[in-house]
């Protein structure tokens, strides 16, 4: 018998019930003989590990069934790109030099800034981390790899003030105040982004702990916001117990992303203004006006569900010591 290959024998054995007897009795049914070979046999209960001889896409596959909700999977625009050029590549081949070429034609085809880099690296620092854990490479090519310097947001931020936002509300009632102006509403009031907006439910409103939940964040953190009275009023107004979720589709289903963008082209296009309106915008007014009116960066960065506090001073931190007004609550 070759070397790679053993036999296992199988007695073969029926339980059966015996009336007579009231017992469990065992029937012999016969013997088999099973030859089986050692050739990709895994231990049992253990999942099939990457070998130095699979390339990036066998590592990407093993990646998605052991960490389905790890964080690497987010920037998925970067992460595709990555998967394409390198993806033929065994991880120990890849070089710093195709990295700083691959780094390079990302930014210039999506005029990424250099906060955006940095943020894909370290994104892309867990196939690595990856790699290592398992002995695969020893080090990861991406320490070699620094993005020196500052620069100003590609796309300039839009910020409006307390008056501005409060006279902004205006136009989103007018235009459709059953729809759209509550997704508007919220963004103004809350912060939150869009998603975590048109995801809300009724059952994530607590009148009674003056809380509103957000749940399924980007982060996979749960948080929740104390309900000013503006909130609260607009809330009770909005709830529909007989539907689940807070702000329905004229349907009753969520509003999806394509939707809105179709809604908020034919808002601007009704109502232009001075600076672009977007809800993206609102969220960034809202942190404005937060620390504005004397509020911290650690507590924006559990209001916003920032990952790191560093991502909320990377945003915000060049609010200027003399724009800092008296605090006081936030609309």
């Amino acid at each position: 018998m070759p070397r790679n290959q053993f036999q296992i024998l199988f007695k073969l054995k029926q339980k059966e019930l015996n009336h007579e007897k009231n017992y469990v009795q065992l029937i012999n049914l016969g013997e088999i003989k099973v030859t089986l070979s050692t050739d990709n046999m895994q231990e049992s209960g253990t999942q099939s590990q990457p070998s130095a001889k699979e390339n990036l896409t066998d590592v990407f596959e093993a990646l998605r069934t052991e960490t389905p909700n790890s964080y690497l999977f987010e920037r998925k625009n970067s992460l595709c790109s990555f998967q394409k050029q390198f993806g033929n590549h065994l991880p120990q081949n890849i070089s710093i030099a195709d990295l700083k070429t691959w780094f390079r034609q990302i930014q210039k085809e999506n005029n990424y800034s250099l906060l955006t880099l940095r943020r894909i690296k370290s994104n892309l620092n867990n196939i690595f981390k990856y790699l290592i854990d398992r002995d695969l490479i020893t080090t990861s090519p991406l320490d070699r790899i620094q993005f020196k310097g500052s620069d100003t947001p590609v796309r300039k931020r839009i910020y409006y003030s307390k008056l501005e936002v409060e006279a902004i509300l205006a136009d989103p009632f007018q235009y459709d105040a059953t729809y759209f102006y509550p997704i508007v509403f919220l963004a103004a009031h809350t912060g939150a982004s869009r998603s975590e907006i048109l995801k809300l439910k009724v059952s994530d409103v607590d009148f009674e702990a003056k809380l509103l939940h957000i749940r399924n964040t980007k982060t996979k953190k749960d948080r929740s916001i104390r309900l000013n009275q503006k909130l609260i009023r607009f809330l009770e107004n909005q709830i529909n117990l007989k539907l689940e979720l807070l702000i329905p589709s004229p349907e009753g289903n969520i509003v999806n992303s394509q939707r809105l963008t179709r809604w908020m082209k034919k808002f601007c296009k009704q109502y232009p203004r001075v600076k672009h309106f977007g809800l993206h915008a609102l969220r960034h007014s809202f942190a404005f006006n937060f620390l504005k009116n004397g509020g911290q960066m650690y507590q924006l960065k559990a209001i916003l569900s920032h990952q790191t506090i560093q991502m909320t001073i990377d945003l915000y931190g060049q609010l200027q010591a003399q724009e800092v007004d008296i605090p006081e609550l936030y609309i």
